[in-house]
């Protein structure tokens, strides 16, 4: 198992560390705290979900996700 199990305490991260972290640009506000990865259609409000195609982009409004990892050109 991973050090992030259920039942353990992983550390929180905002919106701007995670860009740090991935060489992103990070479009919206940076200290947004996420708590977990979700698929975008099971994302809760301190969720981080991905976004890699233009199906996926269109579901965007709809989801509960705080913040999306978003493909180039999508």
């Amino acid at each position: 198992m991973g050090a992030a199990t259920r039942g353990t305490s992983s550390p929180q991260l905002t919106t701007g560390d995670i860009a740090t972290m991935v060489k992103g640009e990070l479009v919206g506000p940076g200290n947004l705290m996420i708590e977990r990865l979700d698929a975008l259609d099971s994302a809760g409000g301190a969720s981080l979900t991905f976004i890699r195609s233009a199906s996926f982009a269109a579901q965007w409004a709809a989801s509960r996700a705080a913040a999306a990892l978003v493909t180039r050109g999508v």
